[in-house]
């Protein structure tokens, strides 16, 4: 029988893995690399490009179910969870790449956990979801991984009190102190009251 091939550290390699088109050809690919993990480096966008997992056909967003089965690819070839820009990607590309992510573990901090004694709003996945209207289902998944992962489960709710406090922010400097209030209610109404008891409007 002849010989398996030995995982390959090239570049070449590594591009295989970024114009396989069917699954079939991207399981190949990404056997025959050492280190997924070096995508990171040399080919960040199409990474990112990765988790961003419905496209728009002229009418609609397709869900492309193809996408995430890369991505689980990846991780089990050892992928770090915590790549950057990965789970912020995902917030506003793919619901599904956002599941498969905080379920194997992704901190729901994301690349601000990082910095956490910088601002960094931009950077925060809480902030992203809040911006992307009508994502109530990502929000709470963000909010459940906090009270599950290790890193934040004794003092989960202080992170989300915390993140909270990064979305008003967020709020206030995209919408204008003159809009803010009517933004708050809206938001607090429309997203806050699904994902914590707390925010629950009275009927």
């Amino acid at each position: 029988a002849p010989k398996a091939r030995a995982p390959s550290k090239s570049a070449r390699a590594l591009q295989q893995i970024t114009v396989a088109r069917s699954l079939k050809a991207f399981v190949a690919a990404v056997s025959r690399v050492e280190d997924v993990n070096r995508l990171a480096q040399m080919h960040p966008d199409w990474l990112r490009r990765l988790v961003i997992n419905d496209c728009w056909n002229g009418w609609r967003y397709q869900h492309n179910r193809l996408n995430k089965d890369k991505l689980e690819v990846l991780l089990d070839a050892g992928l770090d969870v915590d790549t950057p820009g990965l789970l912020f990607t995902a917030v506003w590309g793919s619901a599904s790449c956002l599941s498969l992510l905080l379920q194997r573990g992704a901190d729901p901090l994301g690349d601000r956990a990082r910095t956490p004694n910088e601002r960094n709003l931009e950077q925060c996945p809480f902030v992203a979801a809040a911006e992307e209207r009508g994502t109530v289902e990502q929000l709470r998944e963000l909010k459940k991984a906090l009270e599950r992962h290790p890193k934040y489960a004794h003092r989960a709710k202080e992170e989300w009190r915390d993140a909270i406090e990064r979305i008003h922010e967020n709020l206030l400097e995209m919408s204008g102190r003159r809009k803010y209030v009517k933004e708050k209610k809206w938001l607090r109404d429309e997203i806050l009251q699904y994902v914590d008891k707390g925010y629950a409007v009275c009927p």
